[in-house]
């Protein structure tokens, strides 16, 4: 299998969202490498005061990306325009 990579990696399903219509998906950065998620560490680093700020700061993030997104009228008009055309696909390839 060869070496293990010394570089985070994750993944999500939010490939298959982005085929429905228009995704960002943000990250938050906690500073704890190399503790990653999966493991207790990463569990016992959620609950300190640091990651809560974390949090608090990425939805305030989120919220004006939101609010930003809703109040400029090209950037409204580029979303609902956004034709994703299921990957090239005629119909949605995978059921829930």
């Amino acid at each position: 299998m060869g070496p293990r990579p010394t570089t985070p990696a994750a993944s999500t399903d939010m490939a298959n969202i982005s085929l429905l219509m228009p995704t960002i998906h943000p990250t938050l950065g906690l500073g704890c490498y190399p503790v990653v998620n999966h493991q207790p560490e990463f569990a016992d680093f959620c609950k300190t005061p640091l990651a809560d700020q974390a949090l608090i700061e990425g939805a305030i993030a989120m919220a004006w990306t939101v609010a930003d997104a809703a109040t400029s009228a090209p950037t409204v008009e580029r979303l609902q325009a956004a034709d994703t055309g299921y990957g090239g696909r005629d119909e949605y390839p995978w059921r829930f």
